[in-house]
């Protein structure tokens, strides 16, 4: 049995009345979606612990607008974790992400000079590493992708 707990992250940059519901304002894409890149972090217990992100390069944004034209814009920061505990894997290697138990939390506040519901820039998404104690994963919102419509199978 594997032992501790792997914490999954990505993000979404969400436009002006976006929410999760996949109903934007924005110009640029009209609905957003999460991140493709998923990182993760082991841990040996989830005592104070918490998930962290950041940016490293403002260049990882250079289709985000702040001032319409081309590209996209984004009013909100919105992480994606998920938290498995890893006793039931026989190995790290084995845990894997479940599609439906991603939470989201809303860390657009914690941009150093953030107004609200200003447009983000990628020198905002770079100056501040975004934290989400673990202790309040359990009352994170489930990120709901119903507003994609995928094909059913027949």
């Amino acid at each position: 049995m594997a032992d501790g707990y792997t914490a999954f992250m990505t993000y979404m940059l969400v436009p002006a009345s976006g929410g999760t519901t996949g109903v934007t304002q924005g110009y640029g894409y009209s609905t957003a979606i999460h991140c493709n890149y998923i990182n993760s972090v082991q841990f040996d217990n989830t005592i104070n612990k918490e998930f962290n992100i950041y940016f490293e390069e403002v260049d990882e944004f250079k289709f985000l607008s702040t001032n319409g034209g081309t590209g996209y814009s984004a009013n909100y920061l919105i992480v994606l974790t998920q938290l498995i505990n890893n006793a039931p894997y026989d190995s790290i290697d084995d845990v894997k992400p479940i599609s439906d138990q991603w939470k989201w939390f809303d860390v657009t506040e914690q941009i150093i000079g953030y107004v609200t519901g200003q447009t983000l820039s990628g020198a905002d998404l770079t100056s501040t590493v975004f934290r989400v104690p673990i202790g309040q994963y359990s009352l994170a919102p489930y990120y709901n992708l119903d507003y994609i419509d995928y094909p059913t199978s027949t």
